[in-house]
């Protein structure tokens, strides 16, 4: 399979400045999108609380499982005694057997509270469209979409991509973005 090429179409995908743009348009990803990086770890707090419930029958006290709860989650969510004692009286009250839905609801909660989306990946899907907003290169990749462009090949860090920047009437058919994502001249 060649990278940034269609598997199905043969179309090669299409990346393009984030401030070529309409701002409009950023905004709909933004909010209509799905923040990749933050559903990956919301993944990750479900499937780590599932494991750790998992293990309740060797750690004893509710104190170990939020401890062992914590500890792998150190990457994912700021640690801080506050969030570890609220999270234990919680478990406490709530008793082990009923803490699946809860410590996962209430971890997610403290993690929106603190994400910050500085280096994340938005998939937006509709109209047609799978774009993907890079907001650390503050590019858009078009994976899927009605239209289409002659354009010039990106630089080697998006290989067999077109260059959405740059037609080319001579150029490599690339998925595109349509009129309405740009501003009138």
């Amino acid at each position: 399979m060649i990278s940034n090429i269609h598997p199905v179409t043969g179309i090669r995908y299409g990346v393009i400045n984030a401030n070529s743009v309409n701002p409009y348009a950023l905004d709909d990803i933004l909010s209509q999108g799905v923040d990749e990086t933050y559903e990956s770890l919301c993944t990750e707090i479900k499937e780590v609380v599932e494991d750790e419930l998992a293990n309740l029958s060797s750690y004893g006290p509710s104190y170990n499982l939020v401890d062992a709860v914590f500890y792998r989650l150190k990457d994912v969510l700021p640690y801080s005694a506050e969030f570890e004692f609220d999270l234990i009286e919680l478990v406490n009250e709530n008793g082990t057997e009923h803490s699946h839905d809860m410590m996962i609801d209430w971890i997610e909660n403290k993690l929106s509270e603190s994400y910050e989306a500085q280096d994340t990946t938005y998939i937006y899907k509709k109209d047609g469209y799978i774009i993907l907003f890079f907001t650390g290169t503050n590019e858009l990749m078009v994976l899927k979409s009605p239209y289409t462009a002659k354009v010039r090949l990106c630089s080697p860090c998006a290989p067999n991509a077109g260059d959405l920047d740059s037609p080319d009437p001579h150029g490599y058919e690339t998925y595109a973005l349509g009129p309405d994502w740009f501003e009138e001249a």
